[in-house]
């Protein structure tokens, strides 16, 4: 029962963390661990195959989907004013 505690206590700080840091790649991060110990969670109460299949359906391919998708958009966490400026200057 202990075990069982302290996974939930430790997805709680994860969604903590997950809503206060700005970076979406560590979301992304985060995310996986989520699903990581919430598959824990569904093994360790019996539910092996549910485990099993939050981490092969979630965590192996929404996520990393997710991951490719933030790093080929390159999104960034601040905007740029002078690039923005300097562009705009360019278009007559």
């Amino acid at each position: 029962m202990f075990f069982l505690y302290t996974l939930l206590s430790l997805i709680l700080l994860l969604q903590c963390l997950q809503l206060h840091i700005q970076n979406p790649t560590i979301k992304i991060v985060f995310l996986i661990a989520l699903f990581l110990l919430s598959s824990c969670i569904y093994i360790k109460i019996g539910y092996e195959f549910i485990g099993v299949a939050l981490v092969l359906i979630y965590a192996g391919g929404i996520s990393i989907l997710f991951l490719f998708l933030i790093t080929f958009l390159n999104l960034r966490t601040e905007f740029d004013f002078t690039t923005y400026n300097a562009q705009a200057e360019l278009i007559p």
